[in-house]
């Protein structure tokens, strides 16, 4: 059974590592901070932050809870710039994110907000330079065990690379 959490754990436990590219890779550890009660949340979502808090995995830019990261790293700053950005983003004035709705987790590498859907589960991005939604995964804990646990791996990708390097020092 693959368990994302655990996974998670072990890349917060090694911290900065000098092996590369894991060393491309980060999660900070997590902080004693509550949830914010203008955004939505599930208990996987509460679990990744409780794991950690924010980082540069898998080729996104995780945001976190605390006050001490910058402010396009914290959660709650960056939902209320996406959600604020992307008003009357279509043409007959509405927005592709609803308040208590959409949680904006963190960034592609393309700047393209990472967003989990409490209605639907489902884990998206959504390029907003005249772009649309691009689902990614139907449920969050399978978007979760898909970063950890690809079901095809790119020997060329550094984080397929980091994978296989943190399994090995997690023993």
């Amino acid at each position: 059974m693959h368990d994302w959490r655990q996974a998670l754990r072990d890349l917060v436990t090694i911290g900065k590592s000098d092996t590369f590219p894991l060393l491309v890779f980060t999660a900070n550890p997590p902080v004693n901070a509550p949830w914010p009660q203008n955004l939505p949340a599930s208990k996987p979502v509460h679990e990744l932050f409780q794991l950690c808090d924010g980082g540069f995995f898998a080729d996104y830019n995780w945001l976190g809870l605390s006050t001490e990261l910058s402010e396009r790293e914290r959660l709650t700053l960056q939902n209320a710039y996406w959600h604020e950005h992307l008003t009357d983003y279509y043409p007959d004035g509405t927005s592709p994110l609803a308040k208590g709705q959409h949680l904006i987790l963190g960034n592609d590498a393309s700047g393209s907000p990472l967003i989990w859907d409490r209605n639907s589960d489902c884990v998206s991005t959504f390029f907003f330079k005249g772009g649309d939604w691009e689902p990614i995964a139907p449920t969050f804990e399978e978007f979760m065990t898909d970063l950890f646990f690809p079901k095809t791996i790119d020997e060329n990708d550094m984080w397929h690379e980091a994978l296989a390097q943190l399994k090995e020092q997690a023993k």
